[in-house]
């Protein structure tokens, strides 16, 4: 079974996930078990049948956090497992690496920006609001640094991939 340590929604759990066949999985949170049923529909949509009721998510990436949107909610999952987690404690991959560019994870309109250039932010912090797919979804610093440019402003309409925000690592 492999371990992962997840925040979802700011809330922290440890998550054991044990494939099964025929896209079943035996998922652990914090101790209770759930059998699921999970299968990918395109590349950003999962169908999940979680002890026999169906839950259905898009799914966005913005770099180390992923916004999963249901029926009529919106969360935030972190993800990291126990490699991840030794190879930041190593302190591997640290040094001078360039500013961190946030990007659109799918096409939509900016609503708002919630910081200016110069501004300090640290992880989760709330860098923009997008709205794609019909529902506005928060895009949320993914590590510490510093504001360095934004490249939009509300009104812009922009494509998957596009470069909305680059930020400076922390020194």
């Amino acid at each position: 079974m492999k371990t992962y340590n997840v925040v979802l929604d700011g809330a922290a759990a440890e998550v054991g996930i044990q494939p099964l066949s025929g896209g079943r999985y035996q998922v652990v949170i914090d101790g209770t078990t759930y059998d699921v049923d999970a299968r990918t529909v395109g590349a950003d949509f999962l169908s999940l049948i979680v002890d026999n009721r169906t839950r259905d998510l898009a799914l966005s990436p913005n770099g180390g956090v992923w916004e999963l949107h249901g029926k009529d909610r919106r969360h935030h999952l972190l993800i990291s497992d126990g490699r991840r987690k030794a190879w930041l404690r190593s302190g591997a991959g640290s040094g001078p690496a360039g500013p961190a560019v946030v990007k659109a994870a799918m096409p939509g309109k900016i609503v708002q920006v919630e910081v200016k250039e110069g501004d300090r932010v640290a992880p989760g912090s709330g860098l923009l609001i997008i709205e794609a797919m019909k529902m506005e979804n928060e895009i949320r610093s993914e590590g510490t640094g510093i504001v360095r440019a934004i490249r939009v402003k509300p009104g812009d309409a922009v494509e998957r991939d596009a470069v909305l925000i680059e930020i400076d690592p922390a020194e």
